[in-house]
């Protein structure tokens, strides 16, 4: 038997994005479901740096999961002549993304929102006036859609209809801190260093996060753990990387 909810908005994916709708919509008056692939907290390849735009958006408490605060940031291409910004204020405040997403979820759940974790889609039909969203044993229809769920969308391929192309990949270790040694700035974004993608470290308080992206799955193999500790000796020294 297949059960139908009806909501005035479908908000899939749970991330800061997804978040922030909910709680800007279930605010308004609105009926909300918020819809997730899995349950948190989850672990997830990101910086985890949140921006002076980010933090405005923010309606909730996030200060117990921020680890550090970042002046100074370092910007490279293949690890040479780097600029180097500076400000008075925060560039970035860093946290964990997998503590970040779990204060996240909670203040989603804390309005009225119905939430679902659904990691399967089966399918979506789209009418003038509504949308419904097909899984197994559940139809969820609303007047609205907010896809939230990631840059590379599965609900945007689905409406498009396009087949499953390329995507990104990331990989990310941490660094004990009391192993770093160098004087350089800490935080820094080195472009080039994985092709169409980049390096990054970020300090967290008691560790770093050290990370590889590249926007396309055809460059995966740059993306993987020797070139990530490659990228943490260059960058850091001779240090041990943890999951």
């Amino acid at each position: 038997m297949t059960k139908s909810v009806k909501v005035d908005v479908i908000v899939v994916g749970g991330g800061p994005a997804g978040v922030a709708s909910v709680r800007t919509l279930t605010a308004g008056g609105a009926r909300v479901a918020l819809i997730e692939k899995t349950r948190f907290p989850r672990s997830k390849p990101c910086a985890g740096g949140l921006s002076a735009g980010a933090v405005r958006l923010l309606d909730y408490d996030f200060t117990t999961v921020v680890r550090e605060k970042v002046n100074e940031l370092r910007l490279s291409y293949k690890d040479k002549k780097p600029v180097i910004i500076k400000a008075e204020e925060p560039i970035a405040l860093m946290t964990k993304r997998a503590e970040f997403d779990s204060l996240g979820i909670e203040a989603a759940l804390s309005t009225e929102c119905q939430y679902f974790v659904l990691p399967e889609i089966s399918g979506i039909e789209l009418r003038r006036d509504a949308v419904e969203l097909i899984y197994p044993g559940l139809r969820i229809k609303g007047n609205y859609l907010v896809a939230a769920d990631g840059a590379g969308s599965t609900i945007r391929r689905l409406i498009s209809g396009r087949p499953k192309g390329a995507f990104g990949v990331a990989i990310e270790a941490d660094v004990d801190a009391n192993e770093v040694n160098t004087q350089e700035i800490r935080t820094k974004v080195d472009f080039g260093f994985s092709p169409g993608g980049y390096g990054w470290v970020f300090p967290k308080g008691d560790h770093y996060n050290v990370g590889l992206y590249s926007w396309n799955s055809r460059h995966s193999r740059f993306v993987n753990r020797p070139a990530l500790k490659q990228y943490a000796q260059i960058s850091l020294g001779e240090v041990n990387l943890s999951d």
